[in-house]
């Protein structure tokens, strides 16, 4: 990872504190209120900066990409990301969050993710299709994908002003 872009990585790790937050503010009557709206800001910086943190190493390569690199690709976020995560499922099972085998083999395949599992299918689909980016950056997609996310950025701080004008509007009713 070259050092100038480093501070990257802090940005999602900060995402993560903000997700942290909102759930401890959630299960606290005194203080909820005051983290109330910070957890999809974290899960939205956190979504930003793990994409680019998937499509960054393949723009990075020179050399086409294909057989043996995207395999390499696959391989390598596989085993980072999948053998946590079924960790995470044998242990959440065993504690009893996951009822049964089906609900297990459901979140193993990525068919939907329920509570706090939401983020694997959505995130590893991305991981799936991101390799597609990189194959039509020579086609002049890079523009239309980076207007596409502006316009994703734009509409998300539209709607965090409305729901932050609606709270405001709820605070002066009560």
């Amino acid at each position: 990872m070259q050092k100038n872009i480093a501070w990257l990585s802090s940005l999602r790790g900060i995402g993560c504190l903000f997700v942290l937050a909102a759930h401890l503010g959630a299960s606290s009557t005194n203080y909820g209120m005051y983290f109330n709206g910070c957890g999809k800001i974290g899960v939205w910086l956190f979504m930003i900066f793990s994409g680019f943190w998937f499509l960054y190493p393949l723009c990075q390569r020179q050399q086409a990409l294909k057989g043996r690199n995207l395999m390499g690709y696959y391989g390598k976020k596989i085993i980072r990301i999948m053998i946590p995560y079924l960790a995470v499922l044998l242990i959440s099972m065993g504690l009893g969050f996951i009822p049964d085998g089906k609900e297990l083999l459901r979140h193993l395949l990525l068919v939907d993710g329920f509570g706090h599992f939401w983020y694997m299918p959505v995130i590893m689909k991305f991981f799936l299709i991101a390799p597609l980016f990189r194959l039509l950056q020579p086609y002049g997609v890079q523009q239309f994908v980076r207007s596409g996310t502006v316009a994703i950025i734009k509409s998300r701080r539209e709607l965090l002003n409305e729901y932050l004008e609606e709270l405001e509007k709820s605070r002066i009713k009560n």
